[in-house]
């Protein structure tokens, strides 16, 4: 698929991406890095952590480094990232890679986009656990940019999900704090002097 230089084209998520239906039993896996659904954040880009094939079981999807995962499992979550190493991971979560002249950051955006989700949750197949359907997400339409603006669009994006991670992480290091004084402010072990030096070194 080609783009006319300094034009956008209407195309469709399926000649953007392709699905790898690669599969793979865990066991033959050794201790590769593992990413279920719990691993991936909602609708920011966040891989929040990773398991191993060593304690997994039955099938899993194989993935390479720079694929895109998108959690089909209630895709109304938004659960989308793009790690930076290879693994396996759940078959709840697709792996989708770009075909040539698709930037994988621009596609990246396309598939966590809220106008995809509900466009996939549209199509979902059942009812209590609805998982979206590829034959249906591969026909959302999409206004294609040239890829130099596609690498751009990417690249705000990239920085934004980065401040979104480092807000996440800074988060999680205060409420840490928070727990680790909280018994010693109601016994009164910290003074006040000293719980302003914590506070200020946290932030």
């Amino acid at each position: 698929m080609s783009v006319v230089q300094g034009e956008w084209q209407d195309t469709t998520l399926g000649a953007c991406a392709i699905l790898v239906r690669d599969l793979v039993s865990p066991t033959a896996c050794g201790d590769a890095p593992y990413v279920g659904l719990e691993h991936i954040g909602k609708g920011t880009f966040s891989l929040l952590g990773t398991g191993s094939a060593k304690n997994v079981e039955s099938t899993k999807a194989v993935f390479r480094a720079g694929d895109i995962l998108f959690g089909k499992l209630r895709p109304y979550f938004r659960k989308v990232v793009r790690p930076t190493f290879s693994g396996i991971c759940s078959t709840d979560i697709w792996v989708v890679r770009p075909v040539t002249g698709i930037d994988p950051g621009y596609l990246l955006c396309l598939l966590a986009s809220e106008d995809l989700a509900d466009y996939a949750t549209q199509g979902a197949e059942g009812t209590r656990m609805p998982r979206a359907n590829w034959k249906h997400v591969s026909d959302f339409p999409v206004a294609l940019p040239p890829l130099s603006e596609q690498r751009s669009i990417a690249r705000v994006i990239d920085v934004l999900s980065a401040r979104i991670d480092l807000n996440r992480r800074m988060g999680e290091t205060l409420a840490s704090v928070v727990g680790t004084l909280l018994p010693n402010l109601i016994s009164g072990e910290v003074c006040t002097e000293e719980l302003t030096r914590i506070v200020e070194a946290a932030t």
